[in-house]
This record gives structure tokens, C-alpha cells and sequence, in this order.
């Protein structure tokens, strides 16, 4: 019987006259006819339940359960050690900032910019390119076909406000953009012979480093997108008078709390030395380092990110270089860095003047940060607003100063400038 409306409009009515009604009308099961031509064939009809109790079912003997197999030890593993060693990584943040960096790479943060650097954006000339990089930023924007289920937002100024936006995500965004600008400005790079020669772009290189910190060994585990390495390495981007002055210079102290406090412990190690290349490479010294920043950490701890990243390819060439057994360099090793988000670049410089890190006196090592360099600015949809305007991402205030910047960055090191 089928239960309707009628039949369920309140609980309690009709109650007997449901029960009686659900009794006559219940469902009668006919029984089965046997067809005509089967009849005619003498078929026996068998019902299934009758079948099934005939057979003569056999009892399955299951087998033993094995016996369970014992988590290996992690001692018993040949890279296993009972100290453990310190490893550095992408997702690591130092909360002291600059302070915690500097002492953990023996460094001494100099003003502005390196002046080659600086001469070289003088002298340079930036190509009429404007037309070029805006179309690059509407690529990685907006023109981009991919169009997934972003992930939810929160804006300050309405918190409970639910977003269900769909585009381009915000990883992919970025990398459309680097990606752009790097074969733009290695393209305007190639046009020196002394770069085509000498030069080349790796793609998603992997390091592998390591040195040691008052005792402590330190890995560092360094994936970015691109690298220019070279059979050369840059131009010292300080003095040697700067590197004796250096010794003078005394790096401020996290008293009481350790500098390797973040760090992460591991006891399953070894000491890593996984250079960005296949050895033995022709083009084995590195030069410039593009890095993506995906998260949506501080601006602060992305230069921390650059700067360990860029001590241990510093350390990986001069292990390669000098050996194990070098204090202070007898020439400095200088490595850069390019680290981006969706509309900012930020630049970082780093001379390697001694692999000595076992007291914080001596000669130090020289880092330059220049941050916060925005190519333009990202307007964010406010559906909750009436102004057509803010129904549509909008992107205004482009500039072409970090543009120069980039482009003295990638050029520095060449001859017959």
C-alpha cells in the first residue's frame, strides 16, 4: 500500500480506520504460473530458496592471520644519528626577522642596493617594453583560460561576507608572470655575445646544502623556479676594504633564545650536498635565483627565505671551489635573488666572505635587501558595494622602476657593458 498525503495529514487521525485500511490493501504476492511452452517441454520448476538448501556447501577453512610485521626502527636505518641535525626548508619562519637570519648566516645588513647595481641602473636603458609587461599582467590576470573554484577569502571589511569566486588561481597567476618576465629579460640578456656564451637558465633546480653552525649541522633544502648560472661568478659586490672593516661589525644577539630555535630537528639525516645540476656542468657557478613566493607569509619573511636559499648555493660553490677545509674566502662568492608574489618584486643580495660560522666574531658575510618594489596594483572584488566598480577585479598604478632594477639585475656580470 502506498502511503499518500491522505493518509499522513496529522498523527493521530484516523488511526484505526489506517491500520484497517493498511491490512486490507496490503500487497498479495500471486502465484507463479508455469508458461504454456514449458509445460509442453515437461520443465520443473524449482524455487530458489528450495535449490539453495539442497547444495551441499563445503565449509571454508580461512587461514591464519600472519603475524603482524614490526615497525622498522629508525635506528637501525644507516643515516640514523643520535644527534640530530638542523634542517632549513621553505615553510620555516624565523621570528626574530632580519636579526635571526643575519646571525644565522653570519651577516651584515648593508643599505640599499649594491653599488654595481646602482651603476648599472643609470646606464642601462629599459626597452620600450610597457605595452609588452601589461599584456603579461592581463595574461597572468585575467586572460588566462583556467578557471577552477577558488579558494575562500576573507576582506577585513566584511568579515562574515561568503565568497564563491571562480579563475585563476592565485599560484598559477604568479607563475604565468615570472615566467613572462624571466624569458623576456633572458631574451634581452642573450643579446650581449658574452651572455650566450656563458650563460644558461635551469628550470626548477633542487639544492641540497649544508653547513655548520657553532657545532650544529645545518641542512638547507632550496626549490625555486628558475637560475642563471654561469661558467663565471658575479662581480664582488663589496670591497676588500668592506671585508675588513666587517671584522669590527657585531651582529646583534637573540640573548637568551637560540638563533636556530625555528629550525626543524631531524635525526635521519646525512650532510647533504645536491648542487642545482648535474655534475661535473660546464656552467656551474650560480648567479641569479628566481623564487616564487606561494604563501602568504610577511614580506619579511620572504627575504629571510631568499637570503637562507642564497647562502646555501654560496656554500655549495665554494665547497665546490675551495674545499671543506677554508675559513675566509680569498675571493668573495656573490649570489642574488629575484623573489616576486602577484604584483611585487623584491631583490636580495649576497657576498660570501667566510664559511666560518662558529663564533659570531671574525669576518662577516654582506647581504642587501631591497623590498617591496610593486609593478601594480591588485583591486579586489566588493560584491557587497553598489558601485559598478567593484564588481570586477581592478588593476591600476603600474610602474616601470622595478623593471629597471630587474633588468640591472640580470645584466650585472657582463662584459662590454
Amino acid at each position: 500500500m502506498r502511503l499518500t498525503g491522505v493518509l499522513c495529514v496529522r498523527e493521530n487521525t484516523h488511526y484505526r480506520q489506517f491500520k484497517t485500511m493498511w491490512k486490507s490493501y496490503k500487497f498479495k504476492e500471486q502465484r507463479l504460473k508455469l508458461p504454456l511452452p514449458l509445460q509442453e517441454k515437461n520443465v520443473e520448476i524449482i524455487r530458489g530458496k528450495d535449490f539453495l538448501r539442497g547444495l551441499d556447501t563445503k565449509q571454508v577453512v580461512v587461514a591464519a592471520e600472519p603475524d603482524p610485521v614490526p615497525t622498522p626502527s629508525l635506528k637501525k636505518h644507516p643515516n640514523y644519528h643520535e644527534k640530530p641535525a638542523l634542517t632549513y626548508t621553505n615553510e620555516i619562519q624565523f621570528i626574530e626577522g632580519k636579526k635571526q637570519a643575519c646571525l644565522l648566516t653570519k651577516s651584515r645588513e648593508m643599505e640599499g642596493v649594491p653599488a654595481g647595481i646602482l651603476r648599472l641602473m643609470d646606464t642601462l636603458e629599459l626597452p620600450d617594453v610597457n605595452s609588452t609587461i601589461q599584456k603579461y599582467i592581463m595574461n597572468s590576470q585575467v586572460w588566462d583560460p583556467t578557471n577552477v573554484k577558488l579558494t575562500k577569502r576573507i576582506d577585513k571589511e566584511k568579515i562574515g561576507y561568503k565568497f564563491r569566486e571562480f579563475g585563476i588561481p592565485r599560484e598559477r597567476a604568479m607563475l604565468n608572470l615570472m615566467t613572462d618576465l624571466v624569458r623576456l629579460f633572458v631574451s634581452m640578456m642573450n643579446l650581449y655575445p658574452s651572455a650566450r656564451e656563458n650563460r644558461r637558465l635551469l628550470t626548477r633546480p633542487f639544492l641540497g646544502s649544508h653547513y655548520r653552525y657553532k657545532g650544529d649541522l645545518i641542512n638547507i633544502r632550496a626549490r625555486s623556479e628558475f637560475l642563471i648560472s654561469s661558467r663565471e661568478f658575479l662581480p664582488c659586490f663589496a670591497d676588500t676594504d668592506a671585508v675588513k672593516e666587517s671584522v669590527d661589525y657585531t651582529i646583534p644577539d637573540m640573548h637568551p633564545v637560540n638563533p636556530t630555535i625555528d629550525l626543524r630537528m631531524e635525526n635521519l639525516y646525512s650532510e647533504q650536498n645536491i648542487p642545482a645540476f648535474r655534475v661535473p656542468f660546464e656552467f656551474d657557478k650560480p648567479q641569479t635565483l628566481f623564487h616564487l613566493n606561494k604563501d602568504l607569509s610577511k614580506l619579511v619573511h620572504r627575504q629571510n627565505r631568499a637570503l637562507m636559499f642564497l647562502l646555501g648555493y654560496a656554500m655549495a660553490a665554494a665547497r665546490r671551489k675551495y674545499g671543506d677545509d677554508v675559513t675566509d674566502l680569498p675571493e668573495p662568492i656573490c649570489v642574488q635573488c629575484v623573489n616576486m608574489n602577484e604584483a611585487t618584486l623584491n631583490f636580495t643580495f649576497f657576498q660570501l666572505n667566510t664559511m666560518d660560522f662558529s663564533s659570531d666574531s671574525g669576518v662577516k658575510n654582506f647581504v642587501w635587501f631591497d623590498s617591496g618594489n610593486h609593478l601594480f596594483a591588485k583591486h579586489l572584488t566588493k560584491p557587497w558595494l553598489k558601485d559598478p566598480e567593484f564588481k570586477i577585479n581592478r588593476y591600476d598604478s603600474y610602474s616601470e622602476e622595478p623593471l629597471k632594477k630587474l633588468l640591472a639585475v640580470v645584466m650585472y656580470g657582463l662584459s662590454n657593458l
